[in-house]
């Protein structure tokens, strides 16, 4: 309720200003859920004056068989019901359909159906945030573009939007579909009425969302710069902490939120595209692809090497795009196995990580992973039979 009350309070004092300039006293009373709070005009002291009540429509919570629940106005909405989604249509006074449905969808991640949304859709904006103030709770918007903006009979302007967040291993849509007739007094209200919906969400029970689990760590960039005939190495940084904060360390360490596919300022300043590969993250900075790797995470190996007797068994074992080569390391057979391979500009296949087996007393044996700072450095074999990175 506060958020409700202060709002209220606001609209009570702006009025009480209004009529003050026509020099009458006004006491606004206004009621909330039977509270009563009295606004009068500053240095009034009239008892006499007269007495406007204002009473906000009686809301009660909605609660769905899927565990959520928002809280409403049922005198202004009608809700309708099917099996995974509920619609809250609008009725009260507005350009057009003002509606919100909320759908669960228990079969997908976030990342598929925003895909899907997208598809149908050539001019979409992707913002990423906390869903209602719940830091553990991250969500997506995917909003549309001026090129997605269509105007209806009566000159309204139509908005579609969708707010995507994971939700007990699946996905929970919302869905927006908005009519702005460009009169403020009127979409101010048809606004706050379906932001109440929104704002009033709980997901109750709600397990911890799972696809964020493979983002967060220590990123670093090596980059090399001459300086007066001198190489100077520079390391970048790149740190995304488990509560979606972080920092990146390019020339000054710039505090970030982080969500799915976005890097964003904390004052919604700036936002960079990412992806992430495994180990490897790259960074859409300002139309500059920057490749960072990830520290201090624990290599899991791509193929089972159980029961392999020689390396030709490990080859057998490799899965389709993947990348092997039979080299000498020093005097040492070694296999290379990497993740994927690529054609240089010579048309000769090449990679930029590999894992590595020797043989031992029993058979083939991981001894490690190697993984250089991007394509533009292949791995290569130096004259003396060493693996440079």
């Amino acid at each position: 309720m506060k958020k409700r009350w202060m709002t209220l309070l606001i609209s009570g004092v702006l009025t009480a200003s209004m009529l003050s300039a026509c020099s009458l006293p006004v006491n606004i009373t206004i009621d909330v859920d039977g509270q009563k709070y009295s606004v009068g005009t500053a240095g009034d002291t009239d008892a006499e004056a007269p007495v406007e009540d204002i009473k906000l429509p009686d809301d009660e919570t909605y609660e769905s068989d899927h565990g959520w629940s928002v809280r409403y106005v049922p005198s202004l909405f009608t809700v309708n019901e099917s099996d995974n989604e509920t619609d809250f249509v609008y009725t009260g006074e507005s350009a057009g359909t003002n509606m919100v449905a909320i759908q669960t969808i228990e079969d997908k991640l976030p990342p598929e159906v925003i895909d899907e949304l997208t598809k149908s859709h050539k001019d979409m904006v992707i913002r990423e945030g906390s869903l209602g103030g719940d830091e553990n709770r991250w969500a997506i918007w995917v909003m549309p573009g001026p090129d997605e903006v269509q105007e209806s009979e009566n000159g309204s302007r139509i908005y579609e939007d969708y707010i995507v967040t994971e939700y007990n291993g699946g996905t929970l849509l919302l869905s927006f579909i908005t009519h702005i007739s460009g009169q403020d007094e009127l979409d101010t209200a048809v606004s706050d009425y379906i932001s109440m919906i929104v704002d009033t969400l709980v997901l109750d029970p709600s397990e911890p969302q799972t696809m964020y689990n493979d983002r967060p760590g220590t990123y670093v960039r090596s980059n090399t710069d001459e300086l007066d005939g001198n190489e100077l190495v520079k390391t970048d940084v790149l740190q995304l902490n488990h509560d979606h904060t972080g920092f990146l360390s390019l020339q000054d360490d710039i505090p970030i939120l982080w969500g799915y596919k976005k890097i964003m300022g904390t004052q919604g300043d700036f936002f960079y595209d990412y992806t992430l590969d495994g180990d490897r993250l790259t960074l859409n900075y300002d139309g500059t692809e920057l490749e960072f790797i990830r520290e201090g995470r624990e290599h899991e190996l791509s193929v089972d090497i159980t029961g392999c007797d020689t390396f030709t068994h490990i080859v057998d074992r490799l899965s389709d795009g993947q990348g092997y080569a039979n080299v000498k390391l020093g005097d040492t057979d070694v296999l290379l196995v990497s993740s994927g391979t690529y054609e240089d500009l010579d048309g000769k296949y090449v990679a930029i990580d590999a894992e590595i087996f020797v043989y031992g007393q029993n058979g083939p044996e991981y001894l490690g992973y190697v993984e250089c700072g991007g394509t533009a450095y292949p791995l290569t074999l130096d004259d003396d039979n060493s693996l440079y990175v």
